[in-house]
Parts: C-alpha cells; sequence; structure tokens
C-alpha cells in the first residue's frame, strides 16, 4: 500500500475489525474501531471496547458477542460493529455492504444471526 485512500481505508477497517472480532471473543469484550481520519500517509481511529453483558434468562435478545452478527432491516442487510450501550436510545452501530454506517436501537439484536 503506497498511500491511503477511502477505498482502501475500508478494507483496512475491515481487517482490523477481523483481528478485533477474534481478540475480543478471546477476552470476552466487544472491540471496534471509530471513524477513521486521515491523509495519504497515515489515520487515525479511537478503538471503543465494551464489557459484554451476560444474558438474563427470558432476555430475548443476545447481549454479549454481537459484533459480526448480520440482521435485515427494510431488505438490506446489515453486519453489527461497535455496541456502545452508554447510549440509550441507538446503542448498535452496524454498516450495510458498501460500509455506510447507521445506528440502531437495541431490538434489532432479536433479528441478528
Amino acid at each position: 500500500m503506497k498511500q491511503f485512500t477511502k477505498q482502501n481505508l475500508n478494507e483496512v477497517r475491515a481487517e482490523i475489525d477481523k483481528a478485533l472480532l477474534e481478540v475480543g471473543n478471546k477476552l470476552g469484550i466487544d472491540l471496534s474501531i471509530g471513524s477513521i481520519r486521515f491523509d495519504s500517509s497515515l489515520f487515525r481511529t479511537t478503538l471503543s471496547a465494551n464489557v459484554r453483558k451476560t444474558q438474563a434468562p427470558g432476555d430475548p435478545a443476545p447481549k454479549g458477542g454481537v459484533i459480526g452478527r448480520k440482521f435485515y432491516s427494510n431488505g438490506v442487510q446489515f453486519t453489527v460493529v461497535e455496541v456502545n450501550y452508554r447510549r440509550f436510545k441507538y446503542p448498535i452501530v452496524a454498516v450495510n455492504a458498501n460500509g455506510i454506517r447507521y445506528k440502531f436501537t437495541e431490538n434489532v439484536l432479536e433479528r441478528a444471526v
């Protein structure tokens, strides 16, 4: 890679997300990166980590290990990339096939596979 562009940073983000998913599963936490700021020779991003909530008996929505799960909303497939339980209304961030990020309520996890 000779320089950073919007297109190749999508590939970089996908590889980082895969590695963070593996590490997060090993440690029992959800890890995700935030928005990426870049120029041609460097990029910066933030790393978020959430302790996975345990699933309460009778709770229909899975609370832990949701990074990487896929679900459909209005016929479009999304993949969960970030969970921030401090945001009460829209704690789930997911991307579509084009890499565009959207916020969702926690009830989308009921449809996640």
